[in-house]
């Protein structure tokens, strides 16, 4: 199984891929064991960034235990940050608010966790040099995770950490300065404007203004980087990248464009899955663009990103994907 996922990643150019495959299995040794083995015996074409995902702060030490910490590397295997939910979703009307829900005003949805709580939980990670991100979709649960990240913010700059919010859906002003204070990153996923355009007006009303607004996010200086959230939305980052680029699904709704205000470039939204994202993991030094002294970690389209209609983006095809320079996939040979 794991093998044939590292197969969907090449087949679709992607050649980082961070996970939370612990929290999906009982023997976390015995999975480490198996990416360690599938390493070593080369059989691990794509480099792995590991969540660790908890549920209860008690969880924690058996990451602890295993010696390692946030950013460590070994092999194809990188130590990621601890992870751990903030809320539910927005199409479930879980997602934690600040306020009720423009559709639902006796709910403001689900928040895992207080602020004393989270800065509790940040000294304790930080503390033993890990770093942490959350699922995070509600403004309520984004700006809870960074209250937690500001109060141990000095240890976070000293450590060099990077701590991160995945979703990051609906926002506010103090949250865009809260990102700042930190220095978080905002790890989004494109296909969710594909996805949540037809709900999100009528879940969330005037907070939209402030709520999916990536454009204006990278415009004030907040760092981003692009994911699939597989598997819940495609694997593919050139449908990604066309849903930035035009604010639309992949349908071409709705007309005009979401929000077209906040459309990204087709630099930027290119720069989410490469250069940005290996920023993230602390690789910007080795991955993410091709330049002298990098991996050669490239893929070969069949067309180009930046000339094609922003419509037809998501028809360009990955024709080969290379990893450390070798060919680890050719459409050629899938015939």
């Amino acid at each position: 199984l794991l093998e044939f996922s590292f197969r969907e990643m090449v087949k679709n150019g992607v050649t980082v891929c961070h996970t939370e495959d612990f929290y999906s299995v009982d023997d976390k040794r015995a999975l480490w064991e198996a990416y360690l083995e599938l390493c070593a015996e080369g059989k691990m074409p794509i480099d792995l960034v590991l969540q660790l995902r908890i549920h209860r702060p008690d969880q924690l030490q058996e990451f602890f235990d295993y010696g390692f910490h946030s950013w460590q590397r070994f092999g194809k295997i990188k130590i990621g940050p601890i992870k751990f939910l903030g809320d539910g979703s927005l199409g479930a009307w879980s997602a934690g608010l600040n306020e009720p829900y423009s559709d639902k005003p006796d709910s403001c949805g689900c928040l895992y966790w207080d602020k004393e709580e989270l800065s509790a939980i940040a000294k304790e990670i930080v503390d033993h040099d890990f770093d942490l991100t959350i699922h995070a979709i509600g403004d309520a649960a984004v700006e809870t995770f960074l209250d937690g990240c500001i109060s141990v913010k000095d240890t976070i700059k000293e450590k060099q950490l990077r701590p991160s919010i995945i979703h990051s859906q609906i926002m506010n002003e103090r949250i865009f300065e809260k990102y700042k204070e930190v220095d978080a990153i905002g790890l989004i996923q494109p296909m969710y404007i594909h996805s949540d355009w037809s709900i999100a007006d009528s879940r969330v009303g005037e907070r939209m203004k402030t709520s999916y607004c990536f454009g204006s996010m990278l415009k004030q200086g907040i760092r981003l980087a692009a994911g699939s959230d597989l598997p819940i939305e495609s694997v593919n980052p050139l449908e990604g990248i066309q849903v930035n680029v035009t604010r639309k699904d992949l349908s071409g709704q709705p007309e005009g464009g979401w929000y077209p205000e906040e459309k990204m470039s087709r630099l930027d939204a290119v720069k989410l899955h490469t250069t940005y994202g290996a920023y993230v993991s602390k690789d910007e030094d080795s991955i993410g663009s091709l330049e002298v002294g990098k991996r050669a970690n490239f893929v070969v389209l069949s067309n180009d990103v930046f000339s094609v209609p922003e419509d037809e983006i998501k028809t360009i095809q990955v024709m080969k994907t290379y990893i450390d320079g070798d060919l680890q996939y050719n459409i050629d040979e899938e015939a």
